[in-house]
């Protein structure tokens, strides 16, 4: 929190210190608490305590716990554990402490998931990183995808036409609706998600066949008025 990584945060040892944060509490506390202060506070409480009508001996616990000598670290209640976050795990035989803590100005997702993941003190789940995490993973997935198939299918076109620009031409259409799909979902701020990578298979395979279709029809027939050519377009387009 000092340098801004983590801008809040609530765990039970703020309110139920462990050991070491008592010891730290108590010195600062011994350190306000001076004799001189003591002395004068207790002056005080005596003089208003008659006036207000307390019995002299009044106040004697509250000066003791001023002056005590020992830190005492109390135990939380397990009455307050679902409280404080902590429950019981599914075989009941350990604790498990929930805590929830908000990103800061220098916070980092990754750095911080992989210092908390090094230590093997705690678990972490970040949202915001998860999800540049698996977005990574699906555009990875969608490039191999659009490689392994876009390869495969210029080869097996090529060797159905043996011939350079017309297995060009034949993929043309494909590549322009995936150029224009990708920079439409860019546009609208969309990401990549798993049904994308199903679907370009998909889009590479049928985009290509009905390419292939019209290519072949028209160096069978050589007429755009023939009426076999008619039906396969008509067939492309529903």
């Amino acid at each position: 929190m000092a340098k801004g990584v983590i801008s809040t945060a609530f765990l039970p040892p703020m309110v139920f210190p462990d050991r070491q944060r008592v010891d730290q509490n108590f010195a600062a506390w011994r350190a306000f608490w001076t004799p001189e202060r003591i002395t004068a506070l207790e002056k005080n409480i005596a003089l208003a305590s008659r006036e207000a009508g307390f019995a002299a001996g009044a106040f004697a616990p509250f000066s003791a716990q001023i002056r005590t000598q020992e830190a005492v670290a109390p135990d939380m209640p397990q009455a307050l554990y679902p409280l404080m976050g902590i429950v019981q795990d599914g075989e009941g035989k350990g604790w498990r402490m929930f805590a929830t803590l908000t990103a800061g100005q220098h916070y980092h997702g990754e750095t911080f998931y992989k210092r908390i993941a090094a230590e093997g003190s705690a678990k972490i789940f970040d949202p915001a990183f998860f999800g540049e995490r698996l977005g990574g993973i699906i555009m990875d997935g969608f490039i191999k995808v659009i490689l392994i198939v876009g390869l495969l299918t210029f080869v097996i076109v090529f060797l159905y036409l043996l011939d350079i620009p017309l297995t060009l031409l034949a993929l043309a259409p494909t590549v322009f609706a995936l150029i224009c799909t990708l920079g439409t979902l860019n546009l609208l701020g969309a990401p990549l998600g798993i049904p994308v990578i199903m679907i370009a298979a998909v889009v590479i395979g049928m985009g290509t066949d009905y390419a292939l279709y019209l290519i072949v029809s028209w160096q069978r027939y050589m007429d755009d008025d023939h009426p076999s050519l008619a039906l396969i377009r008509t067939s492309v387009f529903l």
